[in-house]
């Protein structure tokens, strides 16, 4: 196999690779590189279960969209601390426990990147006030319903991997502590 970088910064990388198939046919491919990333399903259990979402501005399909919170892993930390980081910084809320549910490739016909998904339960906000809001495209968050958010997916306001897969990742769950 034979790599080429197209280009290379701190966030993102885009490769040419020159790769033999199991068939012995010669395939080009780019490969976008990116750095591992974690996401959460926060959940807050009152009278019905709630998960926390944010309404993040994605340029590259022009329009908000309501997403899990989260982001890419720094290279001093562990995709646990990163999942709490970006949570925090995002929401302005903290988390009462961190469970690992699973990781999983987002697109892998064009990137390398890795997703851990976790599932937690939401507190407070850390200080009473809106999120720290790293990112100036996030505009909020707000705690839907499970059947709120799975109809967001039908009309295409819930539309990242990410956040699709964890909301039935949370839905299956949510029925198997029921019984259903």
């Amino acid at each position: 196999m034979e790599q080429s970088t197209i280009y290379l910064d701190e966030t993102l990388g885009l490769r040419r690779d020159k790769v033999l198939a199991p068939d012995n046919v010669v395939l080009y491919r780019k490969v976008v590189q990116y750095h591992p990333s974690a996401a959460v399903v926060a959940l807050q259990e009152r009278t019905e279960t709630k998960v926390l979402l944010i309404r993040h501005y994605r340029y590259p399909v022009g329009r908000y969209l309501w997403e899990l919170p989260g982001g890419m892993k720094r290279p001093d930390e562990s995709l646990d601390a990163c999942a709490v980081r970006e949570f925090r910084e995002e929401t302005g809320y903290n988390l009462g426990s961190l469970r690992y549910l699973f990781r999983f490739f987002p697109e892998p016909a064009f990137t390398d990147q890795v997703l851990t998904l976790y599932s937690g339960t939401l507190l407070e906000s850390s200080d009473g006030s809106q999120a720290m809001r790293a990112e100036e495209e996030i505009r909020g968050s707000h705690l839907f319903t499970i059947d709120e958010a799975l109809q967001m997916i039908e009309t295409g306001d819930v539309a990242s991997s990410w956040t699709v897969i964890g909301l039935l990742m949370a839905l299956r769950d949510i029925r198997r502590d029921k019984g259903q």
